[in-house]
């Protein structure tokens, strides 16, 4: 068959098959009649597939016949199937690089990609050959590889290849950066949109535009949730590009992946900050603990949100809370400097445990001595604003 008869014949069979795929009726009680129309679903793929459509390879059902249908479709020279194989090997595998590059070698996208950074760096003891690796990415680019777009972007950008041992120089460019960076985010990569919303927010390598920047995040949410809701949720809570909205950033932090920053739950911590701002202590209290639960089950307590919770229950009803004992047992087992640090604050304050001088100086004299050993550790002090407190004699 020439290349046209193929293609309209794979056109043929994939309609075929979603036509057979269609009449499977999830009310039809006839076995017999259900396995003859996915039987015939996949006759049709299964040709489709040896004719080199991968498209028809992803719709079969997983079996031990399709795995032998990659391995065959990938020694017939399909290119992506050549890809696809070699990824079911391991990344330093001999055997795989061999299938990569042939992918390459058949312009696969993923696959230039891939083979071009492996030439760019020199890795899994392939012979580093920065041409031909530039090269192979600019050809993935060209055909709107996004991640070849964003790895462009990034060399452009910092106008270095390699680790530290072993660098290769390339003249800085901002405005091809911006070029390829701008393109993979019209392709909707997450992480060029991301970069494109922070370089505006930041307004180093271009104009400082906070509107277009949260306006990339609204779009990142959108697509991809998570943790970008928290992040446009902060600038809700802000008025960050935005009109400024304690409910939709409360909306935002609940859609939003809970992430840990050193144990805090940040999200229940932000959710319970804003309702206790707004007054509604109820609801904070309800939040903060709702977060401490899961961390009661798995020993291991988050101080900073154990301490909007003593603060928060002690408005609510005095700080009445069963739990509490078992809490303040597990802070103490935990021993780390915010730990200690909280548990200070705690018997110094009566804050749900009954006011101790003592104790709070016990606490605190073992926060100021870990604390010290940390004061290099900026990550640590950037993220927690810990005063550095005298001893308490």
């Amino acid at each position: 068959m020439t290349d046209k008869e193929i293609s309209e014949r794979i056109h043929k069979l994939l309609d075929m098959a979603e036509a057979y795929n269609n009449q499977i009726d999830p009310f039809f009680s006839e076995e017999e009649d259900l396995h003859l129309y996915s039987g015939k679903r996949d006759e049709a793929l299964m040709e489709a597939a040896k004719l080199g459509s991968m498209e028809a390879y992803y719709k079969l059902w997983d079996s031990p016949e399709k795995k032998e249908l990659l391995k065959t479709m990938a020694f017939d020279g399909v290119p992506e199937a050549c890809y696809v194989y070699a990824c079911q090997m391991p990344s330093c595998d001999s055997e795989r690089l061999l299938w990569i590059k042939k992918a390459a070698v058949s312009n696969y996208p993923a696959a230039l990609h891939e083979y071009g950074v492996i030439l760019l760096y020199g890795i899994y003891g392939v012979e580093k050959d920065f041409a031909s690796g530039i090269s192979m990415l600019h050809n993935a680019a060209s055909q709107n590889h996004p991640e070849s777009l964003l790895r462009l972007a990034q060399i452009y950008k910092n106008g270095l290849i390699g680790n530290i041992d072993n660098l290769e120089l390339i003249e800085r460019d901002i405005e091809k950066y911006l070029f390829y960076l701008k393109k993979a985010a019209e392709l909707k990569d997450k992480g060029a949109l991301y970069e494109l919303s922070k370089i505006y927010e930041e307004g180093r390598i271009v104009p400082g535009d906070i509107k277009k920047s949260t306006e990339i995040l609204k779009e990142l949410a959108s697509l991809y949730g998570g943790q970008y809701n928290s992040m446009l949720a902060e600038r809700y809570e802000k008025g960050l590009g935005v009109e400024k909205s304690i409910p939709k950033a409360i909306n935002l932090y609940c859609e939003g992946e809970e992430y840990f920053i050193h144990g805090v739950y940040v999200n229940k911590k932000k959710i319970g900050n804003l309702y206790e701002d707004m007054g509604d202590i109820e609801k904070a209290v309800r939040i903060y603990k709702s977060g401490l639960k899961s961390q009661i089950n798995d020993r291991r307590i988050s101080p900073e949100l154990f301490l909007d919770y003593a603060v928060c229950l002690k408005k609510y009803n005095g700080g009445i809370d069963p739990d509490i004992p078992m809490i303040v047992e597990i802070l103490k087992n935990q021993g780390d400097w915010r730990a200690n640090y909280i548990l200070g604050l705690c018997y110094l304050k009566g804050l749900c445990v009954q006011r101790d001088i003592a104790e709070a100086k016990q606490y605190f004299n073992k926060y100021i001595s870990q604390y010290e050993s940390k004061k290099n550790n900026k990550l640590y002090l950037d993220r927690f604003d810990y005063p550095n407190i005298a001893k308490v004699d």
